[in-house]
């Protein structure tokens, strides 16, 4: 009754070591997710029967695991080597460190050039906010002197009109004003053509004397009036006409100066238009510098960052080498039991224990008489 359950003792502990190489293949990133679900459920049934039981089924996963060991095994000691090789450079502390210092340096000189960028963008802007603003008050200025001029123009053309309709009144039209040819009391519109004589005449400031006389000689019929007062009369119509010619050249000059007012005034809006998208230009510049200097400084804050963290960068990988060698050497025992029960056979049935001869035990009392008896 003893064997079989040392029997079903063996058994327990192998499946316990397949088991375990399950888990060790089926927890490994080394293989396809496929492949560790179909070794979790064919090699308890393929390793856990004997060598020489095996279905050729059975010993074609065998194989197939024994592969995918090896190629777990590879991926551990690569990833191991290349634990070694980390720990090893962040170890040498005048090389690593040295390094990191060196980033860190080179952050804070990139700080230093993006800071002197940025203050050239902000002059930059602050210039073509300057410009902008000296370029608005000309604009305004333009735009009075425009409006002044305009003003001036139409004051001038206003003057010549009155000038021109008065001569024309008073002295040039064939009809019911003309002065020369009636006397101012002859027509209502002769009378009228009288007051816009005299008038115009004290507007631009003629001759007192001469304007009483064209006034007197106005009030007679011109068969009535004196050579003086013709005289008069005629200078009378020479100083208008003078007038009306100065009028003429000043408004003249008042549009041409007017045109060159209304030009200044377009130029000026241009000049005030580029100010404004140099100012959204620069503006946008000067953004864009102080978003690159954040992300230098960004950049400085994480070097620093780096260098204070090198002992425990250093640290970790030690831990980590250590582990990954663990890791590996651990694997290699889960080898070793895989290599174990791939080969295993049958083991021979135990032999039969020796039972000892017992003698034969005689009686004290039977003895006795079998001496008597001989006696």
């Amino acid at each position: 009754m003893k064997r079989p359950a040392a029997s079903d003792s063996g058994h327990v502990a192998k499946m316990s070591k397949i088991k375990q190489i399950v888990d060790a293949m089926t927890s490994s990133e080394a293989l396809a997710k496929d492949a560790m679900e179909a070794f979790s459920k064919t090699l308890p049934f393929a390793l856990g029967e004997f060598k020489e039981l095996r279905h050729p089924y059975q010993s074609e996963i065998v194989s197939m695991a024994g592969e995918a060991m090896v190629t777990i095994e590879n991926a551990l000691a690569l990833s191991t080597s290349a634990a070694e090789t980390k720990s090893a450079e962040l170890m040498n502390a005048a090389v690593e460190k040295g390094r990191r210092v060196s980033l860190q340096d080179a952050a804070e000189s990139e700080v230093c050039t993006l800071e002197a960028a940025l203050q050239v963008k902000k002059d930059a802007m602050a210039a073509a906010s300057w410009s902008m603003k000296e370029a608005a008050a000309a604009l305004k200025t333009a735009k009075a002197e425009a409006a002044q001029a305009d003003y001036a123009s139409q004051q001038a053309e206003n003057a010549k009109v009155r000038v021109k309709s008065g001569l024309d009144l008073c002295f040039r039209c064939e009809g019911l004003g003309n002065l020369k040819q009636q006397s101012a009391g002859a027509t209502p519109t002769a009378k009228q053509a009288l007051k816009e004589l005299i008038s115009l005449s004290s507007t631009y400031g003629f001759d007192r004397g001469m304007q009483g006389s064209a006034a007197t000689a106005c009030k007679k019929a011109p068969t009535e009036r004196t050579e003086f007062e013709l005289y008069a009369l005629e200078q009378m119509d020479t100083a208008l006409t003078k007038q009306l010619e100065m009028l003429e050249t000043s408004a003249s000059n008042a549009l041409t100066e007017c045109s060159e007012k209304a030009k200044a005034t377009d130029e000026m809006e241009k000049a005030l238009t580029n100010a404004k998208e140099l100012v959204n230009a620069t503006e946008k510049e000067a953004a864009e510098a102080q978003a690159s200097l954040k992300e230098g400084q960004k950049k400085l804050a994480a070097a620093k960052k780096y260098v204070d963290q090198y002992w425990s960068d250093a640290e970790a990988a030690c831990n980590a080498s250590d582990e990954a060698a663990g890791v590996l050497n651990h694997f290699k025992g889960i080898l070793a039991e895989f290599s174990t029960l791939k080969d295993l056979e049958t083991p021979p049935p135990p032999e039969e224990p020796q039972v000892p001869e017992v003698p034969d035990v005689v009686e004290p009392a039977a003895d006795a008489e079998m001496a008597a008896a001989v006696a």
